[in-house]
């Protein structure tokens, strides 16, 4: 199973637009009339963002470089509510690419929304050995 769509309460629309623009690099696909919803894609997933929709919830974006991706949007603005960190040093097939150590940070969308990074970095790029663990 594949997550197919993401709705996401926002209170401001076009605030909320221009924040996932410049986060995910990408513009909106679709708009239903100018109060919305705003419909972006973002490989295979569809990000919604409705004022109507029902109140937050979290969903991670992978980012292609989570330390550089996090800086950006400091300078933005966001505010990070936990900096970038290994989440698993020790990441097997069924939660992730084998070998690799998944990192994590989060921050606050433009409405105030927990959204979480990710990225799966080989073990010899974190100085995490890849049989570690740590949260």
């Amino acid at each position: 199973m594949e997550i197919g769509q993401i709705l996401l309460h926002v209170d401001d629309l076009a605030r909320a637009t221009a924040f996932y623009e410049s986060f995910t690099g990408t513009a909106p696909v679709y708009r239903v009339a100018a109060e919305g919803p705003v419909y972006f894609q973002l490989e295979g997933v569809r990000l919604v963002l409705d004022r109507n929709a029902p109140s937050t919830s979290l969903f991670y974006v992978k980012a292609r470089d989570i330390h550089a991706t996090t800086e950006r949007l400091r300078a933005q603005g966001a505010v990070i509510v936990r900096e970038p960190h290994v989440f698993f040093a020790r990441v097997d097939a069924a939660a992730g690419p084998p070998g690799t150590v998944e990192w994590h940070a989060l921050l606050r969308d433009s409405e105030g929304n927990l959204v979480g990074l990710i990225e799966h970095q080989p073990p010899a790029e974190t100085g995490v050995g890849a049989s570690d663990s740590s949260r």
